[in-house]
C-alpha cells in the first residue's frame, strides 16, 4: 500500500534519511510529495519528490534491500506520476 507520509512516520524516516543519504530532513516543509510503501505495517520504501511547474523532480527514493527487485520502486514512481 502506498500512502502519504504521516506524523507517525517522522521518527523512522528522519533516521533513514540520515543513515542512507547522510542528510537531515525537515518535516516542517510540505509533506504531500513524500509517500511511503507500507507492508505489514512497516515502511518498506519511500519516495520524496518536488513538483516544479509542469515536471516532477525526484529528491530521494529508497527500498529496503530485503524487498528490492520486487517492483516497489516502480510502484512508487507510478504513484508519483499518477498524482
Amino acid at each position: 500500500m502506498i500512502r502519504k507520509v504521516e506524523e507517525k512516520d517522522f521518527q523512522l524516516l528522519t533516521k533513514l534519511y540520515k543513515e542512507i543519504f547522510s542528510t537531515n530532513i525537515s518535516f516542517n516543509e510540505e509533506i504531500n510529495n513524500k509517500k511511503v510503501y507500507i507492508e505489514d505495517n512497516n515502511i518498506i520504501g519511500f519516495i520524496d519528490y518536488s513538483d516544479i511547474y509542469d515536471r516532477a523532480e525526484i529528491n530521494y527514493i529508497w527500498v529496503n534491500p530485503d524487498y528490492q527487485r520486487k517492483g516497489i520502486a516502480t510502484k512508487l514512481l507510478n504513484n508519483m506520476l499518477s498524482n
